[in-house]
């Protein structure tokens, strides 16, 4: 079995599939989801909009505690979520 198998009009997704090793099959009975292909782009789509309102929320947040290191600390967890790059697969 591969590491994602094709499974033709399913994306099937694991929990903490991206912090394992590579190379390890997956179990077909390990909890997961199966998401249809052709929403995928809408549902990540989605996220990312949540992630950038979760950033334009928290620069204000993070200057209430620390003025001077609520940009530096935002452009850290946006670098690190990568919310302000283009999606994966993007162009």
């Amino acid at each position: 079995m591969s590491r994602f198998p094709d499974r033709g009009a399913v994306v099937r997704v694991w929990k903490d599939a991206g912090q394992l090793p590579s190379g390890p099959t997956f179990d077909p009975d390990e909890p997961h989801i199966d998401i249809p292909r052709d929403t995928l782009p809408n549902l990540l789509g989605a996220v990312q909009q949540d992630l950038a309102g979760f950033l334009t929320a928290l620069r204000p947040w993070a200057r209430g505690i620390s003025a001077g290191r609520a940009d530096p600390f935002a452009a850290a967890v946006d670098r690190r979520l990568q919310i302000s790059g283009p999606a994966q697969g993007d162009g």
